[in-house]
């Protein structure tokens, strides 16, 4: 089974950063995650890390078994670029696998959502092979990982350079 976490960007373009990993990693994720934070840090949260911190993040990051895949819509509309993303990822999805996915709540969208996931996990039978939740980044370390990635790659220019290693697929909408 395949945990899926996602968050979000908005500041050039919307994206949506969906890291995919093995479920019984999770529990070896979630402690190395909790590791890298500094005393009195409640959560990872880039926008908010020095850049060497960042970098030094990364770096631990690159080690996790993880893939990742960044959804780019262009739309104009938060509401339509989301919706774009996320029926782009359930469209990805491969219908012999079991996925959790778990996404960091926006609640201009919270209803949206729902209703997008499960027409489109409906339309392509995967109902029941798919589970999916929003949970705040502070109770789901593993939601460091895409805030992390998706902050990194938006910011481009040198940052650039600091997702080399990591195995992402762009997929632009």
């Amino acid at each position: 089974m395949k945990a899926v976490f996602i968050d979000e960007s908005k500041s050039k373009r919307y994206l949506v950063c969906a890291v995919f990993v093995e479920l019984g990693e999770t529990p070896v994720l979630r402690r190395a995650l909790y590791a890298l934070r500094l005393k009195g840090q409640s959560r990872i949260h880039f926008v908010s890390e020095s850049p060497s911190r960042r970098r030094k993040i990364l770096t631990e990051f690159r080690r996790f078994p993880i893939s990742v895949k960044i959804y780019s819509s262009n739309l104009g509309s938060d509401r339509e670029d989301r919706k774009k993303c996320l029926t782009a990822l359930v469209d990805g999805l491969n219908p012999e696998k079991h996925y959790q996915i778990w996404i960091e709540p926006d609640a201009n969208h919270l209803r949206q959502d729902q209703v997008v996931l499960t027409q489109q996990l409906q339309a392509r039978g995967f109902k029941l092979h798919v589970d999916f939740h929003h949970e705040e980044s502070r109770k789901l370390p593993l939601l460091w990982i895409p805030d992390a990635i998706v902050w990194t790659y938006n910011r481009g220019g040198n940052w650039t350079k600091e997702l080399d290693g990591f195995q992402i697929d762009v997929i632009d909408l």
